[in-house]
């Protein structure tokens, strides 16, 4: 899978400063996607432009800062959904999103179907 290739340490041995900033800026993904989406909240983390981090994400990983950070909150919204009996309605609170039917576009936009068919599907 795409996405752990990115995640996992081993794969990121590297000592130079664009792949340290990579390195901290999968860490700081992990931490905060659930509540940041903003490519600007990471960039300023690291005390770097947006241009740049998403430079260097692409440099590394091939897939920009934006595409990592959906990436992994797409996952986290798919374990909740399979996992938990919290609603569509709890979910997109949880997760910071403005209403239920933002949650719904945004989940539909990233993985092709509605969160009630990706629930119903995997369950």
């Amino acid at each position: 899978d795409k996405v752990q290739r990115y995640f996992t340490e081993e794969q990121i041995n590297g000592s130079n400063r664009k792949e340290e900033l990579f390195k901290k800026f999968i860490n700081l993904v992990h931490t905060y996607c659930t509540t940041q989406r903003d490519v600007a909240f990471y960039a300023d983390q690291l005390c770097i432009s947006t241009r740049y981090l998403s430079a260097i994400t692409k440099q590394v990983a091939e897939d920009s800062a934006k595409e990592i950070i959906d990436e992994n909150l797409i996952l986290e919204l798919k374990m909740a959904l399979q996992s938990t009996g919290m609603s569509l309605k709890e979910i997109a609170d949880k997760y910071h999103f403005p209403d239920q039917s933002f949650f719904g576009r945004y989940f539909k936009k990233h993985t092709g179907m509605s969160p009630k068919e990706y629930r119903a599907k995997k369950n």
